[in-house]
C-alpha cells in the first residue's frame, strides 16, 4: 500500500512473519528497497507494480539493505523482470548479497566454525531452495542522494544488525526506511507472538545507529518486520531497542562474576528465557547479540577467549588459570 506520497510498503512472507519491501516512486522513475525471498517477486512484488501501474522498466535501482536472505533472496527473479534496474548494496555486504554460498559460509557459518553451533542440513537446504540472489552492479557507501523527480531520498549507513546495513531517508516527508537497523525486543510472528530475539551482531555500532535515528526528524519509520510507526511509536521503539541491548550487556557481564568459563551456546541457552518467551530453538538466535557483547568484553580486556575442543571459550581475564 502507499503509506506516504510516493512511498509504498509491500508485504511478503518469511517463516510466518511479515517481511516488507518498499517502493519509492517519483516522476522520473522508481527504486525498490530489498527483494524478499525468491518467491516474493512473483507472489507479491511484481503483482503490486502491476496493480499501481508502475511499469517494470521504470524501476531504476534495487537497493539491498543488507545480506540476510529475506532481503536479497529474490534477486534472480527481479533481475529478469526489471530490465533497467541496477542492484546496489553497501561494500561490506557485497560478497554475501550476491552469493548464497558466501552468505552461508560467512554470516551464517561463523557459529558453526567457531562456536559449535552449525546450522542443520535441513536449514541449509531450505536456504538454498528459497534464496536466489543476483550479482551486485555497484555499491552505496552512505551520503548519496537519489532524485526520482518530486521525491528525493538520502542513503544512510546504519550498521549493527550487520556490518554495512543501509537505510533511506526521505527528508521532505520525514520518512525513514530502516529495514532491520533496529529490532526492538523481539521479532514477531504475524499474530504478534514472539518469534525470536533481535539478531543484532555488533552492539557498539547498533548503539550508534539508535543514537542516529533518535537525532533524525522522523514522522514515519518503516521497518521490514514491524508495523509502520508514527513519531511517538518510533521514539518508544528506539527506547525499547536500546533497553534490550543495555539489559543484555549487563546480563552477559554478570555471568562472569564467578570467573567460570563459558561459551556462546551456554550463555545463549541460559539468557534467552530471561529475555523473551521464545521456543528453545528460536531462543538460540540470542547467540548473535551475545557474541557481539562477548567480543566487546574481549576487546576491553575484561574477558579472554581461547579455543577448547575447537570451540571459542570465554573467561574473566583475572580468573585463576
Amino acid at each position: 500500500m502507499e503509506i506516504a506520497p510516493g512511498i509504498h510498503r509491500i508485504e511478503t512472507e518469511v517463516g510466518g512473519r511479515v517481511a516488507c519491501v518498499f517502493l519509492l516512486r517519483g516522476e522520473n522513475g522508481a527504486v525498490l528497497v530489498d527483494t524478499g525471498m525468491n518467491y516474493a517477486p512473483d507472489e507479491n512484488i511484481l503483482p503490486y507494480l502491476a496493480e499501481i501501474g508502475c511499469p517494470p522498466e521504470d524501476v531504476r535501482q534495487v537497493i539491498i539493505t543488507h545480506c540476510d536472505f529475506d532481503h536479497m533472496g529474490g534477486g534472480v527473479a527481479l533481475r529478469a523482470a526489471l530490465p533497467n534496474a541496477q542492484f546496489l548494496c553497501h561494500p561490506a555486504e557485497r560478497i554475501e548479497s550476491q552469493d548464497v554460498e558466501m552468505l552461508i559460509a560467512h554470516r551464517m557459518g561463523e557459529f558453526g566454525r567457531d562456536h559449535g553451533m552449525p546450522d542443520s542440513d535441513e536449514t541449509l537446504a531450505w536456504v538454498r531452495d528459497n534464496v536466489s540472489p543476483t550479482g551486485i552492479d555497484g555499491v552505496l557507501a552512505g551520503g548519496e542522494q537519489i532524485d526520482l523527480g518530486g521525491l528525493t531520498a538520502d542513503i544512510l549507513v546504519l550498521p549493527g544488525h550487520s556490518a554495512g546495513h543501509l537505510a533511506l531517508y526521505v527528508p521532505d516527508r520525514k520518512v525513514a526506511i530502516v529495514a532491520d537497523a533496529v529490532l526492538g525486543a523481539s521479532l514477531l510472528f504475524r499474530d504478534g507472538s514472539p518469534a525470536f530475539p533481535p539478531t543484532y551482531r555488533y552492539p557498539g555500532q547498533y548503539a550508534q545507529t539508535i543514537d542516529a535515528l533518535e537525532r533524525l526528524p522522523i514522522d514515519l519509520m518503516l521497518t521490514s518486520h514491524f508495523d509502520p510507526m508514527d513519531k511517538a511509536a518510533t521514539a518508544a521503539f528506539l527506547v525499547e531497542t536500546r533497553d534490550f541491548m543495555d539489559r543484555l550487556d549487563k546480563a552477559v557481564a554478570r555471568e562472569f562474576a564467578t570467573g567460570s568459563a563459558t561459551t556462546v551456546r551456554a550463555l545463549s541457552e541460559k539468557l534467552a528465557p530471561e529475555f523473551g518467551n521464545w521456543t528453545a530453538e528460536a531462543g538460540m538466535l540470542m547467540s548473535w547479540p551475545v557474541l557481539g557483547h562477548l567480543e566487546r568484553m574481549v576487546a576491553s580486556g575484561a574477558v579472554t577467549c581461547e579455543r577448547r575442543d575447537a570451540v571459542c571459550t570465554y573467561q574473566r581475564a583475572d580468573a585463576p588459570g
